[in-house]
């Protein structure tokens, strides 16, 4: 508030009129050094505990990501000490399936070796009777 503003609100609520020299005109002046000051105090107090926040939670940050790493890499752990033991108990079992499994697809691919064979000597023997024949055509004329 200025000095004007403050005669003027004075004259209009008291009635009463001051001077610009008036020594109760202080008290503006005063009060709006103490509100500046007030002022200034809290918005350090604010900065101040803005900065607190921030490094707290930046602390809080840092803990949650070591506490999360620490706890996914137990988890691995975990995981590969269950499937190693896993795979040490079924490696019988799971050879046996292996197996058989190679032995099926063995089986079929034999299947399907011997029938290509037996298609290229079909064929062998077509294009050679071919041959022949072309050959008995061309002696003829």
């Amino acid at each position: 508030m200025e000095l004007e503003q403050a005669v003027e609100e004075i004259a209009r609520q008291h009635k009463v009129v001051l001077g610009k020299d008036d020594p109760i005109l202080m008290l503006v002046t005063m009060q709006k050094m103490l509100l500046q000051e007030s002022q200034n105090a809290q918005k350090q107090a604010l900065d101040d505990f803005r900065f607190s926040l921030e490094r707290t939670m930046k602390n809080w940050h840092s803990q949650s990501k070591s506490q999360a790493e620490k706890i996914i890499n137990a988890s691995i752990v975990a995981a590969k000490n269950a499937i190693a033991a896993g795979a040490a108990a079924g490696i019988g079992e799971g050879s046996q399936t292996l197996a058989q499994a190679v032995e099926t697809v063995s089986k079929q691919l034999e299947k399907q070796t011997q029938k290509i064979i037996s298609q290229n000597r079909i064929m062998m023997a077509s294009a050679g009777f071919l041959i022949l024949l072309a050959l008995i055509i061309s002696f003829v004329r």
